[in-house]
């Protein structure tokens, strides 16, 4: 059902619910273009839900990637310096002050920083550099959502939550998924964490039985 949803537009979307006998849950994720304004970077509840539920009753290899200390990562978009007043509790210290006894401010330069109000659209952009990069492309009107295709007809996908990659990959194999995490080392000079039938994802516990289909 996902791989119909990724594979048509968004004018066929209702064919293949009809044809294929899309279950509900899933053809809610379908959206129309009308709501692509309103489209998040990161996968609500019920994107989390089908996207677990399929790769469970498809034999679908499922793996959670994170990037540590993602913001830091982030490249800034058209802010290459950003001001910063000397903290309150700072200010008593005469290094902070001038020769003219002014209170000096902190210019900082490279990644983006937690609080500053366009860090997360930073990551998030950077994020999505890093995924192109490993060929990954995102659906239609969903750019929480990514999917990528072998020649050989194998493929992957991948839902975003922040710094938070939850990869489902066809057949149980996991190797482009191993592909995925060297390619975002690389990207980010930096080592991924990761979790095969992750035991939890955005805060929910998950138990694999797959035995039940």
């Amino acid at each position: 059902a996902l791989a119909a949803m990724l594979q048509h537009s968004s004018e066929s979307r209702s064919a293949v619910i009809a044809s294929n006998g899309v279950p509900p849950l899933v053809a809610l994720l379908m959206p129309t273009r009308a709501e692509a304004s309103s489209s998040s970077t990161t996968a609500d509840a019920l994107l989390i839900k089908a996207t677990i539920g399929h790769a469970a009753a498809t034999a679908r290899a499922c793996t959670k990637v994170d990037c540590p200390n993602a913001y830091l990562k982030a490249r800034r978009n058209g802010r290459k310096v950003i001001i910063m007043m000397i903290p309150a509790d700072l200010q008593d210290d005469p290094d902070y002050w001038d020769e003219n006894g002014q209170l000096m401010e902190l210019e900082i330069a490279g990644s983006a920083c937690w609080g500053e109000s366009g860090a997360g659209r930073d990551w998030q952009a950077t994020l999505h550099k890093a995924l192109l990069h490993a060929g990954f492309e995102p659906a239609e009107n969903v750019p929480c959502l990514y999917s990528r295709e072998l020649e050989d007809g194998h493929e992957a996908k991948l839902i975003t939550i922040v710094d938070d990659l939850l990869i489902t990959e066809a057949n149980m194999e996991l190797r482009m998924t191993k592909e995925l995490i060297a390619s975002l080392n690389e990207y980010f000079e930096d080592e991924m964490t990761y979790e095969h039938e992750p035991s939890t994802f955005d805060g929910q516990s998950l138990a694999w039985d797959r035995s039940r289909g």
